[in-house]
């Protein structure tokens, strides 16, 4: 099982209705800011860790909510999310790497439209062994290790569920998919 250690909580829903309109798509907007502002290709571990008490959580909102806006263009999405290249992976994930994900999650009895639908996306960085530092949007920001042998993409994804459950027990979530991986 999974262990998730609470970094810092910052649930998107506390803030989108704070800071007016929101829309379908805006967790992808904030992987992506999380990704440019902060996470940046190069940056340790150790560092990507401390950054995460420097986040302002309204700044990171609203310009995911901008960047949203500006991109949908009048529909459900911005650009389109790149999700296609997207691949579900069952290798362990690479060390000290920056990992966007794409996975769906909803109330039982709902179910995903097939085993490529995705609703939402989170990002993370993989640390040594199982070690990983978690940006759920719908969570905030967690440091995820393993209780027992498995492979870090298998705790990450299990640790990921075991928030949504946490929450209600009704959630469930499936298809988890890595960008470009197989």
């Amino acid at each position: 099982m999974a262990s998730c250690k609470k970094l810092r909580l910052m649930d998107q829903s506390d803030f989108l209705a704070k800071e007016g309109y929101s829309s379908t798509g805006v967790c992808y907007y904030l992987c992506t800011y999380l990704e440019e502002q902060f996470w940046k290709k190069g940056i340790t571990y150790d560092k990507a860790q401390e950054v995460i008490g420097t986040i302002v959580p309204n700044t990171m909102i609203n310009a995911a909510k901008a960047k949203n806006l500006k991109e949908k263009a009048g529909g459900a999405h911005g650009t389109v999310q790149d999700v296609q290249n997207h691949k579900k992976r069952t290798k362990p994930l690479t060390n000290n790497k920056l990992y966007r994900m794409c996975l769906w999650f909803g109330l039982k009895p709902k179910k995903p439209k097939d085993d490529d639908d995705v609703n939402h996306a989170v990002i993370v960085f993989t640390g040594a062994g199982c070690k990983a530092l978690l940006y759920e949007p719908n969570f905030g920001f967690y440091e995820v290790d393993k209780e027992k042998e498995a492979d870090n993409r298998e705790v990450i994804e299990a640790a990921i569920a075991q928030l949504y459950v946490e929450r209600n027990a009704a959630y469930h979530v499936k298809n988890f998919y890595y960008p470009g991986q197989k």
